[in-house]
């Protein structure tokens, strides 16, 4: 019995282990891929014999680190109301790229990109938020108005392509499923 549980936990640390020692051994394994690439006429001796070892491991290395994100995306809770006050810590100051997004079209992205690194560190220096910085700035506000402003830097008014990702996530994931259940239903069929 014990000798049973200090191998499963001995298994249990070498497969929770295994993404960390190919993180370790990848860069090594990418550097041989790549001083291999340089061909020669018909592919002479060197190059695939170097490959041949190397790009077998990389794929191994690869599927290990994505079994480990799938356990980890598996045990992963979300939690809105703490995600959301994780990004209020910041008092607007992980949204400044958004606000500069905003102003460079109107003020060209240098102009902007100066106005808004100053505000963000006028906002921490005076212990202010974004928006109020950004509020007494008559260069942001001629662009940008308070509402203008507090919209802004609502995490919800800048996720860019977040929901087209989930959206094609679920379809695949959707369509795996249905894939799935045919061939439980049917699993001498065609795919």
């Amino acid at each position: 019995g014990r000798l049973v549980h200090h191998a499963a936990q001995a298994e249990s640390r070498a497969r929770r282990d295994r993404p960390r020692g190919g993180r370790a051994r990848a860069p090594g394994l990418v550097a041989t891929v790549l001083s291999a690439m340089p061909q020669e006429h018909e592919r002479g001796l060197g190059g695939w014999q170097a490959e041949w070892e190397a790009v077998p491991e990389l794929v191994l290395v690869a599927g290990d680190a994505a079994g480990a994100v799938a356990g980890a995306l598996d045990a992963l809770i979300v939690d809105p109301a703490r995600m959301r006050a994780n990004l209020d810590l910041t008092n607007g100051l992980v949204m400044a790229e958004a606000v500069m997004m905003r102003l460079a079209p109107q003020l060209g992205r240098t102009v902007a990109h100066e106005r808004v690194g100053a505000a963000c560190r006028r906002a921490l220096t005076e212990g202010r938020s974004l928006c109020d910085v950004l509020a007494d700035d008559a260069v942001v506000t001629r662009v940008l108005d308070r509402h203008e402003i507090e919209r802004t830097l609502s995490p919800e008014a800048y996720l860019g392509a977040a929901r087209a990702f989930v959206e094609n996530t679920l379809a695949r994931r959707e369509i795996a499923d249905l894939k799935r259940d045919i061939k439980r239903m049917d699993p001498n069929g065609d795919d």
